[in-house]
């Protein structure tokens, strides 16, 4: 299963990252212009940006989790922001980080996105998030009725999802797409 990370009248886009083993990834990027293949779906929880939205924007990704979340990043800045959106992504190396120049650039264009980046693999050293790292980013938005969007592994996705309720934040707050755990 792969996210959509955009649409336009006659395209969609996918990010798939090429695994060095992937049986379907590697099939995929050796499509050429023109060659047929199948698609069907959708396959998730109806994982969407919801148009009421009243406060801040958190966008949580691990991994190829960002996806989703660029679709929605998109989305949010094709109309001034009102409210403040804060994308957090976690990933191996920077290299791993799926979109980050255009992040870089939408954060770069509109001072109500913020962007940070855990880097898990760093000169040796492991950092993940974790309940204190996230009450710290998150302090800013507890009062301004966030909409969180948590989307990655599962095993990802279920501990943000926990450190996110014992910072207080509601359950409906928190809408998770988790997916297999590579």
């Amino acid at each position: 299963c792969y996210s959509i990370a955009g649409t336009t009248k006659d395209t969609l886009e996918f990010g798939i990252q090429l695994l060095p083993n992937g049986e379907i990834s590697s099939q995929l990027f050796n499509l050429k212009a023109g060659d047929n293949f199948e698609i069907r779906g959708p396959l998730g929880n109806h994982f969407v940006l919801g148009s009421k939205t009243l406060g801040d924007t958190i966008l949580i990704g691990g991994g190829s989790g960002v996806v989703p979340l660029i679709s929605m990043l998109r989305l949010l800045t094709q109309k001034p922001i009102k409210n403040h959106v804060q994308i957090l992504i976690s990933a191996k190396t920077s290299d791993h980080i799926l979109y980050k120049n255009e992040i870089d650039g939408l954060a770069s264009k509109n001072q109500n996105i913020q962007a940070e980046y855990i880097l898990t693999r760093r000169n040796n050293f492991a950092k993940r998030i974790d309940k204190k790292m996230l009450s710290d980013l998150l302090a800013k938005h507890k009062t301004h009725q966030p909409t969180l969007y948590v989307a990655g592994p599962t095993h990802f996705v279920e501990s943000m999802r926990m450190y996110l309720l014992q910072l207080g934040f509601l359950p409906q707050q928190i809408k998770a797409e988790p997916f297999g755990d590579s």
